[in-house]
């Protein structure tokens, strides 16, 4: 028996942890989905600094 490292493949469904072994053929045919996704987890987070930026800067913030 082969011991790792697997590839593995980890999401939420229901509020719980599903993960799934790849082989290595998957792993070559959805990296590039992979890696979208890690880029737009970062333009989120991006997006979300930036929101907080202009909320932040508001001044009827302080008003209240």
């Amino acid at each position: 028996m082969l011991h790792g490292p697997y590839w593995s493949w980890t999401r939420k469904v229901d509020s719980k942890t599903v993960t799934r072994r790849l082989s290595d053929e998957q792993v070559r045919d959805y990296q590039p989905w992979f890696d979208n996704a890690r880029l737009l987890r970062g333009l989120v987070g991006e997006l979300e600094v930036l929101s907080l930026d202009v909320v932040d800067a508001d001044p009827r913030w302080q008003a209240r």
